[in-house]
């Protein structure tokens, strides 16, 4: 895989260790996250949470760990050999479509002692490891197996990263664990599930690092045309593709936010960069077998690179050049993520306009409507890069007979097309006549609401104040 000698000249360069637990408690510590936790009902209400997890010393000022619940932090902490003082610290790099994020810390008493682990260079595929982490200030050693090296979606992205299963004897794992063989780290812990866990390679985590340290990454790639298996012989002789041994079908190209150019739905993909690809949607890895095609996104390379393919089009065997995008939240159009972002809202005579996103809908729960989670499988458009809706109405005189209405799409606000949340700020400045109209998806309940104009601003501010809320108005930068 490209990178490689940079990677071994970064992470070779650490110290000889006999494997022993003693010698691992000067390069693994703790780390503290105190962060902020929204509460999407209600959006403008926030609190902080603490979150412990695990991180290894990868050279004298760096410490490697999981970049989950490291998002919008606003303070971290670290801790080493299990007890004692936490010193402060900072996250120095953190890219959360790889799950990865590098902390250190100016304070030089917190280092002094500690090792530098070394990053295995190889990936192991069977054999047995380690899980290593601090607990009641002792370093639990717990003996493990990996059991399959798959490639998996990231815990938080679509981008797929090759991954070590192992099972141990370890509960509440998925913390940024470190997973050891002999003198070297094979692994990050990522998720866990009763006795099993899943574990960020050594070898990914490597490359990842050396690029960003280098000022050239460019962030992962990542296939945003959606496909599915060629298994079907009709649809393939429909398509006009030669054999039904191979190749999967493009359903749908992306048109927003970055349009695909390339490949077109109808398009039978029989190879991706010299793979071939079979009708399940996998492709023959020379050293772990059969691994799903979305890896080959990541599979040694990066965002802006190109990866030729061979396809079917139209009945014609074509060569083409694809261009991997850049990993990004907006390719959804109910986004997976929002880190470091405040929830956005907008509040109109009482009425709660907010984008729909995943952290929106996993707070909602079940009460969120079915006809939501649609949503999550439509791509966003130019006319439609966000699903604005109505997530409550806070009672008061101006919206009388609204008080119960929620969960209402909005399409149109005094007549303007409504594609992201600050679009109804600049349509409330023009009101239709003496009114402002509202404008909800048909078929849905009420389907317009209508407020006073010229009574609004004085509404709006008895809201505020009644509620407690600090701001009519939340955009995220």
């Amino acid at each position: 895989m490209p990178l490689a000698a940079a990677v071994a000249a970064v992470f070779l360069a650490g110290c000889v260790r006999d494997g022993g637990g003693a010698a691992w408690e000067k390069s693994v510590v703790s780390i503290r996250a105190t962060r902020y936790k929204y509460d999407y009902a209600q959006p403008w209400v926030r609190e902080t949470v603490n979150t412990d997890k695990v991180g290894v010393v990868i050279d004298g000022g760096t410490i490697l760990t999981t970049a989950e619940h490291l998002g919008d932090h606003t303070l971290v902490t670290v801790r080493r050999e299990g007890r004692g003082k936490w010193w402060p610290a900072e996250v120095k790099w953190v890219d959360y479509h790889a799950n990865l994020a590098l902390v250190g810390s100016g304070e030089q008493g917190f280092w002094a002692g500690l090792t530098p682990a070394r990053l295995a260079a190889e990936v192991p595929e069977s054999g047995e490891v380690v899980v290593r982490r601090w607990r009641d200030g002792r370093l639990e050693d717990a003996k493990g197996e990996i059991t399959d090296v798959r490639a998996r979606r990231s815990q938080l992205s679509h981008v797929h990263q090759l991954a070590l299963e192992v099972k141990a004897d370890v509960e509440g794992s998925g913390w940024g664990e470190i997973v050891t063989r002999g003198d070297e780290v094979v692994g990050i812990a990522a998720s866990a599930h009763e006795k099993s866990l899943n574990a960020i390679t050594s070898t990914f985590a490597s490359q990842v690092i050396a690029a960003a340290r280098g000022g050239g990454y460019r962030g992962l790639g990542l296939f945003t045309f959606e496909w599915q298996p060629g298994r079907n012989p009709d649809t393939l002789a429909h398509l006009r593709a030669p054999g039904a041994e191979r190749g999967i079908i493009v359903t749908r190209v992306p048109e927003y936010p970055e349009p695909e150019r390339v490949l077109r739905a109808g398009d039978v993909i029989l190879e991706i960069d010299g793979m071939g690809v079979n009708p399940e949607g996998d492709y023959r890895d020379p050293r772990f077998g059969f691994l799903s095609v979305e890896f080959l996104a990541d599979r040694g390379r990066w965002a802006g690179d190109t990866l030729p393919m061979k396809i079917v089009r139209e009945g014609q065997l074509a060569d083409v050049e694809y261009r991997l995008p850049r990993a990004s939240y907006g390719v959804d159009l109910v986004p997976q993520e929002t880190f470091d972002r405040v929830p956005e809202y907008l509040i109109v005579g009482g009425l709660v306009f907010q984008p729909l996103t995943e952290p929106l809908m996993r707070s909602l729960g079940r009460s969120a409507p079915i006809r939501f989670a649609c949503y999550r499988d439509d791509l966003p458009t130019n006319e439609r890069p966000s699903v604005v809706f109505l997530s409550q109405v806070l009672p008061d005189p101006i919206n009388i007979d609204y008080h119960d209405l929620r969960f209402q799409t909005l399409e149109r606000v005094n007549g303007r097309t409504i594609r992201v949340l600050k679009d109804i700020v600049d349509a409330v400045a023009n009101p239709t006549g003496d009114v402002h109209l509202f404008e909800f998806t048909r078929g849905l309940g009420l389907n317009r609401i209508v407020l006073d104009a010229g009574t609004l601003p004085a509404a709006d501010a008895r809201i505020l104040k009644r509620y407690g809320i600090p701001s009519a108005l939340e955009l995220a930068p």
